[in-house]
């Protein structure tokens, strides 16, 4: 099985015949996008709800063009009750219906092929303490957790928002099997 794991801040792919400036370096997580949706849509009651499946750019010394494109998905719940056990949540369900349980999960049916578990990252968007990356056995496969305040602020959002994103990669490979 050749999949890759999910890159937690990869470094950008910057395309040598750009048609704008706009268009000069792709993108390697979907989560800036989903903010800029979120600040547009701030006056909206809250809560707000966006998700997108889509690719990204990664580098890879493998592809021909130094370049790979890899299918993720990933999802924002802003408002007043965004904190991370909100999005966990959102990440159990899916996880559930792409056959996996969490490692703490008793008493699942046959259909579960994989469990997934979390781990503690560090990363500066994100709140401390309130942040994991996702991982199924010993590859990562995703992050989520709770923005940070100087990020909202960074998109004019005045409540707490919380990210998910998950490559689905190894999901096309695992559904082979």
């Amino acid at each position: 099985s050749l999949y890759y794991p999910y890159e937690i801040n990869p470094v950008p792919v910057q395309l040598s015949n750009p048609k704008t400036r706009d268009f000069e370096i792709c993108r390697t997580s979907l989560i800036p996008c989903l903010l800029k949706v979120l600040q547009s849509n701030k006056h909206n009651p809250p809560p707000i709800k966006l998700f997108e499946v889509s690719d990204v750019v990664i580098q890879s010394s493998l592809a021909e063009t130094g370049a790979r494109n890899e299918r993720r998905l990933a999802a924002l719940i802003a408002g007043t009750s965004s904190g991370f056990e909100t999005i966990h949540g959102l990440l159990n369900q899916i996880m559930w219906s792409l056959n996996l349980a969490a490692d703490f999960e008793e008493n699942v049916n046959k259909r579960v092929q994989r469990r997934y578990h979390l781990e503690e990252i560090d990363d500066a968007a994100m709140f401390p303490g309130r942040q994991a990356k996702v991982m199924v056995g010993d590859v990562c496969i995703g992050i989520l957790g709770v923005l940070h305040p100087e990020v909202l602020e960074h998109f004019d959002m005045s409540f707490p928002a919380s990210v998910l994103e998950i490559t689905l990669e190894p999901f096309l490979e695992w559904l082979r099997e």
